[in-house]
């Protein structure tokens, strides 16, 4: 079966669970049948197509036409050219891209050589065979990559995550003491509210006793004027009426 490489955890994350396999299958391209060798994998399909016509360059000197600066077809192609060290024989050499309905980049690379011989599992069998092997080699390194690249984005999200919790729990460290500081003197001043309270009453009580002292004071007043004004006018009446001789 063609590998799959799709995350069963995140976005982020995910990876095959045995080497990369290769599928050998039977393809229909332009009415005719190719024994073909498909991979599946969760790359990006302009990426695979790139990587995938650097390593045909850098493996048998020859470049796929049907994917550059302005050109983005579905099958990448070589046409009566050599591909050694495959072969010395001039070959056509097709890769065809699409997408799964899963949303994989399946890539199907078969060839045919001479006089349009297809390579295949029964002819050109040793052709086949390294082929295959070139095949798993490339799609090795590109998973090699993808999963290194994703690893490195999840490792540097989680020490971002990390580094961001580590300064939350200093924070909580310094709000947690601010609450506990708040809490004492919330409890200091309830105790400093009850003697103030306290203080309050007694200074209230000491208030009433003036204010009794006070009215009481006043109405000695009221009687001492009274006794007074009528001391003066006895007096006056005497000086008045002095005594006969």
């Amino acid at each position: 079966m063609a590998l799959l490489v799709a995350s069963t955890t995140s976005m982020l994350a995910g990876g095959p669970s045995e080497d990369p396999l290769v599928e050998e299958t039977e393809i229909d391209y332009q009415g005719r049948s190719y024994p073909a060798l498909v991979v599946e994998a969760n790359i990006a399909e302009e990426a695979l197509k790139a990587d995938w016509q650097d390593y045909v360059q850098d493996a048998y000197d020859v470049r796929l036409d049907g994917y550059g600066l302005f050109t983005n077809r579905d099958v990448l192609e070589a046409e009566g050219e050599t591909f050694v060290p495959l072969s010395s024989k001039r070959a056509d050499f097709y890769t065809r891209f699409s997408t799964t309905e899963l949303g994989l980049t399946r890539m199907e690379v078969f060839m045919t050589l001479g006089y349009d011989v297809v390579v295949g599992p029964e002819s050109f069998t040793q052709v086949y065979d390294e082929l295959e092997g070139d095949v798993k080699a490339f799609i090795h390194q590109q998973l090699t990559q993808d999963f290194e690249a994703r690893r490195a984005t999840v490792a540097d999200a989680i020490e971002d995550l990390e580094r961001d919790q580590m300064r939350d729990r200093r924070k909580m460290e310094r709000l947690e003491r601010k609450v506990d500081r708040l809490t004492r003197n919330i409890e200091d001043n309830l105790k400093e509210n009850e003697k103030l309270s306290a203080r309050r009453d007694g200074v209230r009580v000491s208030l009433s006793a003036l204010e009794a002292e006070h009215i009481n004071r006043e109405a000695q007043l009221r009687m001492y004027h009274e006794s007074l004004e009528e001391l003066e006018a006895n007096l006056d009446a005497l000086r008045q009426n002095p005594p006969q001789q």
